[in-house]
């Protein structure tokens, strides 16, 4: 069996989740100008090896997903990123994506960008240790949003990414995100979900791809931000699963739901599904305590180490 069959199952089938480093330089400048710290890429480098070295991070995460930009990074004694994690026996992946651009004749939508010499960059991030991809499309739930033109573009580069990624022999995952902004009901977001995942899995399947070696990382079901309505984790998770359910293959390699607390990923966890169910999770707390200063960089990877093993359904007594 090919590493681009094994390597999904092994992103979620033992239980370890996804890290995202996956912010770009502006993004991570940004907060660091915001706590007060440098905001420089020697800076930012220190935060990728604070979250990169931290102690027993394989016991939790199984892929780790960078930048371009930062995947060739290297730490101090002159590692490739890719090459470390690889060492220690978790996978490097990429986002890839250019981010999303408005889409003409549909104001106030958006399609995601970046297929552009797609082919040629996944032979040179293959050939540096990149073992998957990632791909993210946002589209807003609101009055006849998304429409279904937006959700079907955004599902044809989907496609078209996946495609590339198969042929290269990196795994793709996809985060088909729809937005929290809005006055949206959790019922609303369900039915946008579902014609959002129908749209992915139809382009897919259309393509010929192959979907037990797709990987795929949605956000949890969610109102609004600005609904009012408020919805406990175990309910959250029960549309969560219902709409994945109706709308995603079981032959699909595994789930890592995005923008779901520990309650909602422990509340999944608990629901019978035909695939593994597992977290993709990002560093912010990490970045909280950090906040640039040298001094509260073994601080910033208890935080992390706690998190990653509440994650995991574990308990850390020892962030302090």
């Amino acid at each position: 069996m090919s590493g681009v069959h094994r390597l999904p199952a092994n992103l979620a089938g033992d239980g370890r989740g996804i890290l995202a480093l996956d912010d770009d330089a502006a993004t991570v400048s940004a907060r660091l100008a915001e706590a007060g710290a440098h905001a420089d890429e020697e800076t930012r480098r220190a935060y990728h090896e604070l979250v990169l070295t931290a102690p027993g991070l394989a016991a939790g995460i199984s892929g780790v997903v960078l930048t371009e930009e930062a995947f060739g990074g290297t730490l101090p004694d002159g590692e490739p990123y890719a090459e470390a994690l690889i060492r220690a026996g978790i996978a490097a992946g990429v986002r890839v994506d250019t981010g999303v651009h408005p889409l003409a004749g549909l104001p106030g939508e958006h399609v995601t960008e970046g297929l552009d010499g797609l082919r040629i960059r996944f032979a040179d991030l293959a050939s540096r240790g990149a073992r998957f991809a990632t791909w993210r499309s946002v589209l807003r739930v609101g009055d006849r949003l998304p429409s279904r033109p937006a959700s079907r573009a955004n599902a044809h580069a989907m496609a078209r990414f996946s495609a590339l990624c198969h042929e290269t022999g990196i795994v793709p995952v996809l985060e088909p995100e729809l937005s929290a902004e809005g006055t949206h009901s959790l019922a609303h977001c369900c039915a946008a979900a579902a014609v959002v995942l129908s749209d992915v899995f139809g382009e897919l399947r259309a393509a010929g791809l192959r979907r037990h070696a797709v990987v795929l990382a949605p956000t949890v079901m969610s109102p609004g931000d600005e609904s009012g309505e408020r919805r406990s984790a175990g309910e959250i998770a029960e549309a969560t699963i219902g709409v994945l359910r109706a709308a995603v293959p079981g032959t699909v390699a595994c789930v890592a739901v995005r923008r779901g607390d520990q309650e909602t990923v422990a509340a999944l966890r608990a629901i019978p599904a035909p695939w593994p169910v597992t977290f993709s999770v990002g560093a912010a707390r990490a970045f909280a305590v950090w906040r640039g200063r040298a001094d509260k960089i073994a601080a910033a990877q208890r935080v992390l180490r706690a998190d990653v093993r509440a994650f995991n359904g574990k308990a850390d007594d020892r962030v302090a």
